[in-house]
C-alpha cells in the first residue's frame, strides 16, 4: 500500500498463477477499511505456458477524480475562469463529483482571499491539484471526503529517525528522489559590478 500527501493511495497486488487469470476493470477489494478499484489493465508476464505473473495497481477513492472533468455548475461549460475562495473551489469540485458519482463531502478547508483559476477540459484530480497549488497548501482524500489544508499528523509525538548502530529505522520507511536531477558537483558563482561595503558589513 502506498499513500502520499497529494491524495494518491494505491494498493499493488502481485500474484503468480498456472493459467491466465485476468481481472476486469472495475474489480475492487477492501484493504484496511478502504475500497480500492482496478482502473486500468494489469501488467502480466508469461514466464512459460504454465506460469503467469500479474501486477495489479488498484487505486483508492482519489483515483476516481480522474474519471470526471470539472464543469461550470451553472451552465455546464468545460472552459471557464473562476474567482473564488478555497472553500468555493472545493465546493465546485465536490458538486461535480456528486453529480456523477455521489457520496462526496467536504472536510477541513483553509480560508484565504479570492484567487483566479482557469479550467479548460480539466479533470477533477488536476483541478484539485491546481487549487492546492494556487493557495500554497495541500489536500487529503479519505474515503470520499476531501480536505484542503496542510496535511500534518503527530506534531505532539513525532517519529524520531536516527542513523548508527542500534538505532535503525522503522520498517516501511523509505527514501525516494523528489526530482530526477543529478546532485550538484561544481558550483559557479557570478558576482556583480559593486563591491560589498566594508563599512556596512565589516568584511
Amino acid at each position: 500500500s502506498y499513500r502520499s500527501i497529494d491524495g494518491r493511495h494505491e494498493l499493488t497486488l502481485k500474484y503468480s498463477v498456472s493459467s491466465p487469470a485476468e481481472l476486469p476493470i472495475g474489480a475492487w477489494c477492501l484493504f484496511q477499511n478502504e475500497r480500492f478499484e482496478l482502473m486500468s489493465h494489469q501488467d502480466v508476464k508469461m514466464k512459460h505456458s504454465k506460469h503467469y505473473e500479474y501486477t495489479l495497481v488498484m487505486k483508492g477513492s482519489y483515483g476516481l477524480l480522474s474519471r470526471f472533468k470539472i464543469r461550470n455548475i451553472i451552465d455546464g461549460r468545460l472552459k471557464f475562469d473562476m474567482v473564488a475562495k478555497p472553500s468555493e473551489f472545493l465546493d465546485l469540485i465536490i458538486a461535480n463529483l456528486n453529480e456523477r458519482d455521489g457520496g462526496w463531502s467536504k472536510g477541513e478547508c483553509i480560508d484565504a482571499d479570492e484567487r483566479l483559476i482557469s479550467f479548460n477540459h480539466t479533470g477533477c484530480d488536476d483541478a484539485l491539484n491546481s487549487v492546492a497549488g494556487e493557495f500554497d497548501t495541500e489536500f487529503e482524500v479519505i474515503g470520499k471526503q476531501i480536505s484542503l489544508k496542510k496535511v500534518e499528523y503527530y506534531k505532539e509525538n513525532p517519529l524520531k529517525l536516527a542513523y548508527g548502530k542500534g538505532n535503525g529505522l522503522k520498517p516501511g520507511v523509505g527514501r525516494t528522489n523528489y526530482e530526477d536531477g543529478l546532485p550538484a558537483v561544481t558550483m559557479f558563482v557570478q558576482g556583480g559590478s559593486r563591491n560589498i561595503s566594508y563599512k556596512d558589513y565589516g568584511a
